[in-house]
């Protein structure tokens, strides 16, 4: 119905009533429309009124019931952490601004069957009532509860020598002016009487309406009481307890609604709706259960308003809203997209990625030149340069002292990463990257002008060190910065990062081998700078993650910057989960030892395992040793670097192939495929060799054709190495782990990298030498075991909120024995902190 000029009530048809809706809506200016959800409004829709109202430009929506800047962050802060039935263990109860026995017939039942059994002690603040159990009177207001927190109150000491002190908080509470200080005092008495432990959550919030846990859980929280006094659109759903002397006399209201209290009368349009006994809803009791109301069918009356207004909401039935807040659901779908910012900050960071890549393209190309084995490795250039046709090709560059100048570098980077994840986790993902960067360009320096082989060695230690701090941080980073939707993608960039180094460094390989002054090689280690001084600058000027801002306790400024890398203000979800892992993580004093808990096995077992795998693709042998291993297949010493050349390049571009289908086509995929396609090549590439140099490695007149097709199907191999284990090795353990043990985890996935690229790389050449073609078959061999475990093991994370990852492993059908479940981690007790 619609108001006329008289002031009378017409019947008119939905889609006049909704258009003339429409039309007001947009000609008012957005922070001028309100929406007020009703004390008995389902979850549904109040999600519905949220979207709609944040789609026209306003966040000034919220629940009756709920005051002002009420604290939503934290769900444990505003349901009861006992559970009704948990009453029943406490020997003290404080009851703050709530009366029971009138607001909650079983909650009152449960305390005075424990009073009644155990003389548990109960105190009561508030105006004086009747109870049906004996009980103390303390006082009316907040100066009796701030003498509890202060200890001059009798009641301080019976808190205090309680088992299980229970508080029970009245939710009128949210509507006062002074709720933050009392929530402060409630604080204090919590932390002194140990309220809150890990084995006891005794602080409860006992909502008094239908619609408050829900609105809380969607924040549907008022950010301002003042925007009802200055808003030139009110919708009101179901909401008949404002105060309608707020509203200004010029206002539009609608109201939306079923029984027609005080509120009609001021409505300027009447849209009907069903009552709860008549629709599908979803409702949360103060316990923050779910219960749903059926049966009839829903309304959509918001769905139907937002088609008419030209901004359609994305769901056309409660199954679909449900889906839209994901109620028992994996799945999230916070607001965002892919910012300018966002990806800006995430090039930057992936910097960190150049120095690792730039390390390993030159390693091997400088120990392929012969000036630089003459000056610090004579004695593998006198055998190189000695050998006969008839000696073992395979052989000619096996040195201990030569490919420990090559895997030195992981020993420091395993070190480092394990101090880094102290450091990122206290001080932020940023100055570890620009630490890594300091110690990187402090190697490059000494390795260019190196003079005695122990420069090289403390240089490459440095450099490990500056490795090792970047690849701890630099994925974790990337992966919080990054919208979920965008993740895969973003992170892979770190990937790409690798491999452009690689790339970068062979064809500075191949131009400084040329140098007739033989000093090619000292450039090819000191422009190792330039990334490092890249990478240093650029962190400079990165923000902090929101994550990382949460954890160091500086929530306000990490939903700014929440806000500015998602490009809304929407982000009230987001922040709320962040926060919630945030406390979470708290709650773990020692996360290294913490990984080993049955409930991180799974974590754990990943961290171990792709890395392990990752280097047993036998893809870092190909990159650090491209130039030895093509020399020794029979290609010049320029021409060796040439080929080498031209593997990082189609590395490059086949990584370019990963960021575009990741977020697409899934992690699990790209693992397998690029599996079989390693398997394949390595076995063509083995028997190409096999049949050519045979077991005595004298391969004769290599023809052209020859030398051609092993590189087509090395550039096969890389290709499939680069869109599945070589982005996806970074990229999986960075999101998988919970915020609590993620520094951890990501230094022991860093560590297992370093360490297993270390062992390869230390003992390739004496495999080569001893193990011969048949050392491409062991590295096939390793590629089917892991595409089983990936198979088997690894769930799908593709499109899951990082927050949200921990719901993948519970829904696993062997990881979900050691997790534990959403339900259970929601009974761990709440920091003090966040009482």
């Amino acid at each position: 119905m619609i108001r006329g000029p008289d002031g009378r009530f017409k019947s008119v048809s939905w889609r006049d009533a909704l258009a003339v809706v429409a039309e007001v809506a947009h000609k008012v200016e957005p922070e001028e429309i309100v929406g007020i959800a009703g004390k008995l409004s389902d979850a549904e829709s109040m999600i519905a009124l949220k979207d709609f109202v944040n789609k026209m430009g306003s966040n000034n929506v919220w629940c009756e019931g709920i005051g002002e800047n009420t604290s939503a962050y934290l769900r444990l802060g505003y349901i009861m952490n006992t559970s009704i039935a948990g009453l029943e263990n406490a020997d003290v109860f404080l009851l703050v601004g709530t009366q029971p026995r009138v607001e909650a017939a079983m909650v009152n039942a449960r305390i005075r069957k424990t009073v009644r059994a155990t003389q548990a002690k109960v105190g009561y603040i508030g105006p004086a009532t009747d109870f049906n159990y004996d009980h103390q009177h303390l006082g009316t207001g907040p100066q009796t509860l701030l003498e509890i927190a202060e200890g001059h109150h009798p009641f301080s000491k019976t808190i205090s020598n309680a088992k299980n002190p229970v508080i029970i908080v009245g939710a009128g509470i949210f509507e006062r002016k002074d709720q933050d200080a009392i929530f402060a005092a409630i604080e204090t008495i919590a932390k002194q009487g140990k309220v809150v432990r890990p084995d006891w959550n005794g602080l409860d919030v006992l909502l008094l309406h239908a619609a408050q846990a829900a609105a809380l859980d969607l924040g549907l929280v008022p950010q301002s009481e003042k925007s009802l006094e200055s808003a030139k659109f009110i919708y009101l759903m179901g909401a008949d307890d404002i105060n309608l002397d707020k509203i200004q006399a010029d206002s539009f209201v609608v109201y939306q609604g079923h029984h027609g209290d005080k509120s009609v009368y001021r409505a300027n349009i009447i849209l009907p709706a069903a009552a709860f006994s008549e629709k599908e809803g979803t409702y949360e009791n103060t316990e923050g259960c779910t219960q749903q109301t059926l049966p009839a069918v829903p309304t959509v009356i918001i769905r139907a308003l937002s088609e008419v207004s030209g901004i359609d909401l994305p769901y056309d039935s409660v199954g679909a809203v449900r889906a839209r807040i994901k109620i028992g659901s994996s799945e999230k779908n916070y607001p965002g997209k892919l910012t300018f910012r966002v990806f800006i900050t995430c090039v930057t960071a992936a910097f960190g990625g150049l120095i690792f890549g730039y390390d390993l393209g030159i390693s091997g190309g400088v120990t392929s030149m012969d000036p630089f084995l003459k000056k610090f490795f004579p004695d593998v250039y006198a055998k190189e340069h000695n050998i006969k046709p008839t000696d073992n090709q395979y052989c000619k560059f096996d040195s201990q002292v030569l490919t420990l100048f090559t895997s030195s570098l992981y020993l420091a980077a395993l070190v480092a990463s394990i101090f880094a994840s102290k450091v990122t986790r206290a001080f932020g993902r940023r100055l570890t990257m620009i630490s890594g960067g300091v110690l990187f360009l402090a190697g490059a320096a000494l390795n260019g002008f190196a003079q005695q082989v122990w420069m090289l060695i403390v240089g490459r230690m440095l450099l490990g060190f500056g490795i090792g701090c970047a690849n701890q941080s630099v994925p974790i980073y990337v992966s919080e910065v990054a919208p979920y939707k965008y993740r895969g993608a973003l992170n892979m960039l770190f990937q790409l990062a690798i491999t452009i180094g690689i790339f970068v460094a062979n064809i500075l390989n191949y131009l400084f081998a040329k140098m007739e002054n033989g000093e090619g090689w000292r450039y090819s280690l000191g422009l190792a700078g330039v990334p490092a001084i890249m990478i240093i600058i650029g962190a400079m000027f990165l923000p902090d993650s929101p994550n990382s801002l949460i954890e160091r306790g500086q929530a306000e400024k990490a939903k700014k910057e929440l806000i500015k890398i998602r490009g809304t203000n929407d982000v009230d979800e987001e922040f709320k989960d962040l926060v919630a892992a945030s406390e979470a993580s708290k709650q773990v004093k020692h996360p290294w030892s913490s990984l080993f808990k049955s409930e991180y096995r799974p974590h754990l077992t990943m961290a171990i395992a792709i890395p392990f795998f990752q280097q047993l693709t036998g893809m870092n042998v190909i990159t650090f040793y491209a130039p030895v291993l093509f020399k020794t297949i029979g290609f010049g010493g320029t021409a060796s670097l040439m080929s080498a050349m031209i593997t990082g390049g189609c590395n490059a571009l086949a990584t370019l192939v990963s960021i575009f289908t990741v977020d697409k086509v899934g992690r699990r995929k790209l693992f397998l495929e690029g599996g079989a396609q390693m398997f394949i090549c390595q076995l063509v590439i083995a028997a190409a060799i096999g049949s050519k140099f045979g077991t005595d490695g004298n391969p004769g007149v290599l023809p052209k054709w020859f030398a051609s097709t092993v590189v087509v199907f090395i550039c096969i191999y890389v290709a499939g190495f680069a869109w599945s284990w070589g982005p996806l090795g970074w990229l999986v353990p960075s999101e998988i782990f919970p915020l609590e043990v993620r520094s951890a985890a990501q230094s022991v996935n860093v560590s297992v990298n370093m360490i297993f690229t270390f062992a390869i790389a230390q003992v390739f050449t004496a495999m080569l030498c001893h193990m011969k073609f048949g050392l491409f078959i062991f590295f096939a061999f390793f590629v089917i075991v892991m595409s089983i475990f990936i198979h088997k093991f690894l769930p799908e994370t593709k499109g899951v909120p990082i927050e949200e990852i921990s719901l993948v492993w519970e829904n696993h059908p062997y990881w979900n024995k050691f997790v534990k479940s959403s339900a259970q981690k929601n009974k761990i007790a709440a920091p003090d902190s966040q009482v």
